[in-house]
């Protein structure tokens, strides 16, 4: 838009009579040589019918492709090999800056299926989050679909077993193996942690002062560790557009839209409650740990660090 201005301005083409010292401001031949205005002109039309057409888009259409449907289980004899897990790893002794990530780490060393662990990359996942895995050839996203493929890959129970006997403790317990009142206790001690545990320490660590933090420390620790390998000359624009972004995100979910005091009353009560269904128990369900281990570990782990 401003290339289409200054030529309109430089071919007298109606200019408006309050921008014509511009003229004289500027060296149009320094600018753009006479001989490639008409290319820069067609090349300047050309990205604005884009980002116009671009910006339109997002507005009136869905902005996501459909979705494939993830693997349910592996499809061939490949089912042996270990799975590679893909997400973002934190330093010892943390496993994971993202709780999603730490949970399905956890789970597998429970249940005692053979993964491995390395760093994800968002462009490698059709689904752009973390965490997903790579196993039989495929690609699988999103933690708990993942679950979901492993316990139909996998025998867990008898996996599980052998985890237990070598550390003296009960097995784990698939959710398969609950009954319908121990289901309904899992799933709603995982959408507490992966809901407003997660939302309160997503704001804490993007939204800085705006969120849960009195300062922009939190902010500070998460442009060093999630954007610093990105050039100094740089990290400073990328980083705000990111931001902003999350920051967008946290406010549509709705968590954005409180004042600190009230996003730390929220996520103290969701806290206490965590607590209260563990009380005195070795685990959340009773004397056997259960996904619903793996996502508390992972919402303490992400509200400790």
């Amino acid at each position: 838009f401003p290339c289409i201005f200054f030529y309109v301005l430089r071919n007298k083409r109606n200019p408006l009579p309050e921008f014509a010292h511009l003229e004289q401001m500027l060296d149009w031949n320094l600018l753009i040589p006479s001989d490639w205005r008409d290319v820069a002109l067609a090349v300047a039309v050309s990205l604005a019918c884009f980002q116009l057409y671009r910006s339109v888009k997002n507005v009136f259409t869905f902005p996501l492709k459909k979705a494939r449907d993830e693997l349910v289980c592996c499809p061939d004899n490949k089912w042996a090999e270990p799975v590679r897990i893909c997400g973002m790893l934190a330093e010892h002794p943390a496993i994971s800056y993202s709780p999603f990530v730490a949970k399905l780490i956890v789970y597998c060393r429970m249940t005692g299926i053979p993964h491995t662990v390395e760093e994800g990359d968002f462009g490698k996942n059709p689904k752009r989050q973390m965490p997903y895995i790579i196993h039989g050839g495929q690609t699988i996203a999103d933690s708990q679909l993942i679950i979901r493929y492993l316990e139909n890959t996998f025998d867990i129970p008898a996996m599980a077993s052998q985890i237990a006997e070598q550390l003296s403790t009960k097995p784990f317990q698939s959710f398969e193996q609950l009954n319908e009142s121990q289901q309904g206790l899992c799933e709603a001690v995982r959408h507490l942690c992966e809901g407003p545990l997660y939302w309160s320490v997503r704001s804490c660590r993007w939204n800085g002062e705006a969120g849960l933090c009195e300062t922009e420390a939190a902010w500070a620790t998460t442009v060093r560790v999630y954007f610093g390998g990105i050039p100094a000359l740089l990290r400073g624009p990328v980083t705000a557009m990111i931001r902003a972004r999350v920051a967008q995100s946290t406010f549509e979910q709705g968590m954005g839209r409180h004042s600190p005091a009230d996003q730390l009353y929220l996520h103290r009560r969701a806290l206490r409650a965590l607590s209260s269904l563990l009380g005195t128990k070795a685990y959340m369900l009773g004397d056997a740990p259960t996904e619903a281990d793996c996502a508390a570990f992972a919402a303490c782990e992400a509200v400790l660090a």
